[in-house]
């Protein structure tokens, strides 16, 4: 009995002071943690304080000395690099770059080319931040990488478009005599409204029909209004595959200019019918009344998708779209013309 009582209070003396380790183990580290960010807080401001002074100071060589002092602290001059960068516009940003060269450019380069895909996705949003003119390749190869690699260097380019980078990548996608079309697209989609000065830039330039029709493609979907002028000149090319693409993206521009409707009326009268198809289409989404009649006469194309685009065009006039539709349903010189009428009006009763 004895013996028994002994084993349990021994082990309830361990379970005690097992306790009261743990506790201060807790207790501890906590302190530890709280020091470590007072410390790294102190260290945060200072550098800030310097970077701001340096950036005050304007010259290259000031820069410099940061990036010699700092150079201790590499993630935390990251943290406050990527939150000066973000903010910051103009000629403070070359300071920025070259605090960055002299101090983490070497280490993230290194990161970028790891097998660990972890150490890529943290590289690669401050590299792009901080590229050159000169790192356009490796932002090419970036943007082949797995996928959470390849959303990091978009948003990055997002975020923080570098002008110079930019252009590079828009001169790689000029060059590029493979592009992978996708990827291309995904960055400058990305950029938004940031990119139209480049895409205007180059759809200058001779390039092939594939890449005309991504870069028109592109002013459609973003959408770019103030670049259809650009697309306008385009109407006039002799490809029907980048005048399927101009009707396209000037309907999704949604902004109906007299001179677009001009333009897709004529593309509406096009030798292609896929042109035809696509600026009808795009003639019912803008529901200019100036396009009623090409709408109108559309419906008796001999090309099934004509017939089609043009009666749902149509509808989205209202009243005065149902009342030609009903009178082409009731002609009987054109047999086609009126199945697709009477088809489109049945519709829009069901929905």
């Amino acid at each position: 009995m004895n013996f028994s009582l002994t084993i349990l209070t021994a082990s309830l003396i361990l379970m005690l002071a097992f306790a009261v380790s743990i506790f201060l183990f807790i207790v501890i580290r906590r302190i530890v943690i709280r020091k470590r960010e007072a410390k790294r807080k102190k260290i945060k401001d200072a550098i800030e304080k310097d970077v701001l002074k340096s950036l005050a100071s304007g010259t290259e060589e000031s820069s410099k000395e940061i990036a010699s002092k700092c150079s201790r602290y590499p993630h935390i001059l990251t943290t406050v690099l990527v939150d000066f960068i973000e903010t910051i516009k103009g000629r403070e940003r070359k300071q920025l770059k070259t605090i960055f060269n002299h101090t983490l450019r070497e280490k993230t380069l290194k990161d970028i080319n790891s097998w660990w895909m972890i150490k890529r996705l943290r590289a690669t949003r401050i590299f792009i931040m901080f590229s050159s003119s000169y790192d356009a390749s490796q932002i090419i190869k970036l943007l082949r990488d797995k996928p959470a690699v390849r959303l990091a260097a978009i948003d990055s380019l997002a975020r923080v478009p570098n002008e110079e980078a930019l252009s590079q990548i828009f001169n790689a996608f000029a060059k590029d005599s493979d592009p992978n079309i996708q990827e291309y697209t995904n960055v400058i989609f990305s950029l938004g409204q940031k990119s139209d000065h480049l895409i205007k830039k180059y759809l200058k330039k001779p390039l092939s029909n594939t890449k005309l029709g991504l870069l028109i493609e592109i002013i459609g979907s973003i959408p770019l209004p103030n670049l259809y002028p650009e697309l306008l000149r385009f109407s006039e090319h002799p490809e029907m595959e980048i005048k399927t693409r101009v009707a396209r993206a000037l309907g999704n521009l949604n902004t109906p200019l007299p001179e677009i409707i001009q333009a897709l009326m004529k593309l509406a009268r096009d030798e292609a019918w896929e042109v035809k198809a696509q600026a009808l289409k795009s003639l019912g989404r803008l529901q200019s009344h100036s396009a009623l009649d090409v709408l109108t006469e559309s419906l008796f194309s001999p090309y099934w998708y004509c017939r089609l685009n043009a009666g749902y065009a149509l509808i989205k006039f209202g009243q005065k779209g149902i009342d030609r539709l009903k009178q082409i349903s009731n002609q009987k010189k054109d047999k086609y013309a009126a199945e697709m009428a009477q088809m489109v009006l049945e519709e829009s009763i069901m929905t």
